[in-house]
Order: C-alpha cells, then structure tokens, then sequence
C-alpha cells in the first residue's frame, strides 16, 4: 500500500513539474508575443505621427494659399480693372480659379496596420478610437471636398477650351490676355461665370475643413505622445 502510494506520489510529481513546465512555457511565449506586439504598434505609431506632421504641413499650405489669394476674385469683378494688370499677377488669377487645390491625405500606414489586425490590438481605447475617427470620418469628409474640387475644375476646363483662346507656347493653361474676346467671355458668359463662384467657394470649404482636420491630427497627436 505505501509502495502504491509512494508510486502515485512520483507520477504526480513528475505530472506537476511536466504540467508547471508547459505552462510555464506557453506564458514565456504569451510575454514574447505581447512584446512584439507592442513592439510593431510603438513602431506604427511613430509612422502615422510622421504622417500626420506631413499632413499638418500641407493643409497649413492649402490654409495660407486661401488667406493670401483670396482677394483676388475681387478682379474677377471688375474686367476693367483685371484689363491694368501685369501679365504675371493675371496668369495668377486665373491658375487660382482654374486648378484644383489639395491633396490626398496619407493613408498608408492606418491602411496597414488596420489591414493586419494590428490597430485593434492597441489596448488604449482612447487612441484606437481617435485613430480610428480621425481617418475613418475627419479625412473622408476632407477628402471628399478635394474630389468635389477636382471634378468642378475638370468641368471648367472643358468650357475654357470651348470659350476661350489659350496661349499657344505655356506650359501651362493660360488664357491670351492680348485677345478682347476672352475678357469679354470672362464677363459674359454666365455658366463660366457659376464655375468661377463655385471654385472660390470651394476653396473656402478646403480651407475652413483643413483648420478642422488639423484640430483632430493634434488631438490624435497628443495620445499618441502620451500613449
């Protein structure tokens, strides 16, 4: 009976100590992963603040671009006094009305790291969540107004090419300010006229959104740093 017991007693043991080894074993491999994981997220996370300062950069760009410009629909008013302009501050004029402004916001790395999983591996509910809004909703709705200004731009250009008489050796669109007829289109013609509108306009949103985006890329900043 001791013999038994004593025997049962050993295998026990030896289960215990396999058992402890085991788990022991799973736990160091547990440790290794979270250590990894909170590797790659302290990694990605430097890479979208870098993003984000980029970002801050160029809508502070497009902010400035209104802020110094903006005037100058005032001569798209007046042909009579847009007729005593130089030809530089003109071609100026019209390259504010007539291209698209803003960029595409970077999305690499969020598409990444929310591709992988490993976004909602960050155990900060506050910083998932800010990451989360600013890209998902702040940026979208950014981005919705740069695509909103393209396709007016795009539209204009089709009717510029239809009414007015470009210069032949820019490289860029410009109109021929030594033609009367594009002075009077610039004053006549009603649908161009809409577009002009239309553009300030949306300028005005880009800027006015851009100031909003950046309040959120600070926010989210600001978590991060504190994370």
């Amino acid at each position: 009976m001791n013999f038994l017991n004593n025997t049962t007693k050993k295998y026990l043991l030896e289960f215990v100590i396999i058992f402890s080894g085991i788990s022991g074993s799973f736990l160091v491999d547990e440790y290794r992963e979270d250590l990894e994981i909170n590797r790659q997220i302290s990694k990605s996370l430097l890479a979208i603040k870098s993003e984000l300062l980029d970002d801050e950069r160029n809508l502070n760009g497009i902010i400035d671009l209104y802020d110094s410009s903006e005037f100058y629909y005032d001569y798209m008013l007046d042909i009579e006094e847009l007729k005593k302009l130089d030809l530089s501050i003109k071609n100026k004029i019209w390259s504010y009305f007539s291209t698209p402004w803003g960029n595409k916001l970077n999305l690499s790395v969020f598409r990444s790291i929310e591709a992988s999983g490993l976004l909602y591996k960050i155990s900060n509910d506050s910083l998932r969540n800010q990451i989360l809004s600013l890209y998902q909703n702040t940026y979208e709705r950014y981005h919705h107004i740069v695509d909103y200004d393209l396709t007016h731009i795009q539209k204009m250009d089709d009717l510029a090419l239809k009414s007015f008489v470009l210069t032949e050796k820019d490289v860029f669109w410009n109109i021929d300010w030594n033609v009367n007829q594009n002075f009077i289109q610039l004053e006549n013609n009603i649908e161009l006229k809409n577009y002009i509108s239309a553009n300030r306009s949306n300028k005005y949103m880009l800027s006015k959104n851009a100031k909003k985006v950046i309040t959120e890329i600070r926010k989210t900043i600001s978590i991060i740093d504190n994370y």
